[in-house]
């Protein structure tokens, strides 16, 4: 099992330099630390690799894009996980760009969501409930959503 850690943030509080710096010198490590310093705790669930990937295979089919919240959950960025540099992130990230444009759709989709993600069982119930208020809270304040992974 993982400990999965959501954070809203404010994506002005840092610059891609800074963020750059930090994988440079002390690597995913650092950048974790970094989002969860300037980040709002929104939730922690436990769940396996498998549980979080198959509830974000089964978003991604809800909005027909996969697999492009899948690949968030895993190899998000801040700054795609700061242009792609190699290692073992453990994180996953959608930009405030994205939170916006989301964040709407999964509004709409309401209750035809609810029956599916219910029979992926507990972890995936409880993780897709508090991705849904992260990504509710960083629609109102215009940030992000990151998905630490420890």
């Amino acid at each position: 099992m993982m400990h999965l850690e959501l954070r809203v943030l404010d994506e002005s509080a840092w610059t891609a330099g800074q963020l750059q710096a930090l994988a440079d010198s002390g690597g995913p490590a650092a950048v974790q630390a970094l989002l969860r310093s300037q980040g709002a705790l929104w939730g922690t669930v436990a769940a396996s690799p498998a549980q979080l990937l198959q509830l974000f295979e089964l978003l991604d089919q809800f909005l027909g894009s996969a697999p492009l919240l899948a690949d968030l959950a895993f190899s998000g960025s801040p700054q795609l996980v700061l242009a792609g540099a190699p290692g073992n992130w453990r994180l996953g990230y959608w930009e405030g760009e994205l939170v916006q444009h989301l964040q709407p759709v999964f509004n709409s989709l309401g209750a035809d969501l609810a029956p599916s993600v219910a029979a992926l069982g507990e972890a995936a119930e409880q993780l897709y409930f508090r991705w849904r208020q992260a990504l509710d809270r960083a629609f109102v304040q215009g940030g992000g959503v990151a998905l630490l992974h420890d």
